[in-house]
């Protein structure tokens, strides 16, 4: 599977510089070695490791804010009919308002340092809310009825059942979540102009006509989304061997 993997990329490279060896303009399509120089270029510049630590920060505080809130109402909802019955319309709501509604009103609204973390939220929160409030539905009736027999702390009780249940669900809504919401944090960043941050420089790369660096930039978020994947992989399977699911 790794070999037919890099075999892809691989041929992926080779059509990208084809077609930049006929475009022959490095303005429309930069060629892959001017790509690859800028990346190194950026490797040895400041500004690049502030622009990305910048990102990275408001992405893990938006994200962090969207697993803890999905959490706690997912699992309330999922438990008391009447909490679910106030909340879902409006969970319901913030997954259909357009990305790019919240993107314009927040900014107006916050400006454009606060308002990044918070459209992170909004984007994050439905997917993780929708996975534990499914993960704690999914339990089946016998075995809620088997616990009522056996005199065990609630916290045992919510350990051998309930995260027993929620984890697969939530494992998933959390790497779906994550990649989202790095997307989204730097199309606001576009948006908003920050002082720092990736989607601020990738601006400043377009108004001065820098493409080989827009491009540096675009694999750097590539190569970020894959080790962000590999990371909750590697997690995953961590978890999979302590809770056997």
């Amino acid at each position: 599977m790794k070999r037919r993997r890099f075999l892809s990329m691989l041929i992926l490279l080779m059509l990208y510089g084809i077609a930049s060896f006929l475009v022959d303009n490095s303005i429309l399509l930069p060629s892959p070695h001017s790509v690859a120089t800028k990346m190194v270029q950026q490797m040895n510049s400041s500004s690049f490791y502030l622009a990305l630590s910048s990102t990275l920060l408001r992405l893990m505080q938006g994200y962090s804010l969207s697993l803890i809130a999905g959490l706690l109402f997912g699992y309330l909802c999922a438990k008391r009919a009447w909490i679910d019955d106030l909340f879902s319309p409006i969970a319901s709501m913030l997954k259909t308002i357009p990305n790019i509604s919240y993107m314009i009103v927040l900014l107006i609204v916050l400006g454009s340092e606060n308002a990044v973390l918070l459209i992170i939220f909004l984007i994050c929160f439905p997917i993780i809310f929708e996975s534990v409030k499914s993960g704690v539905r999914a339990i089946p009736a016998d075995w809620l009825d088997v616990l009522k027999l056996y005199p065990e702390s609630s916290w045992n009780r919510f350990k051998s059942v309930y995260v027993f249940s929620i984890l697969p669900y939530f494992l998933q809504a959390s790497q779906t979540a994550l990649g989202l919401g790095f997307k989204v944090a730097i199309m606001a960043e576009v948006l908003g102009q920050p002082r720092y941050g990736i989607g601020k420089s990738m601006h400043l790369s377009k108004l001065y006509l820098h493409m080989d660096e827009i491009f540096a930039w675009t694999l750097w978020i590539i190569l970020f989304g894959l080790v962000f994947d590999g990371l909750f992989e590697f997690g995953t399977k961590i978890l999979r061997k302590r809770w056997d699911f």
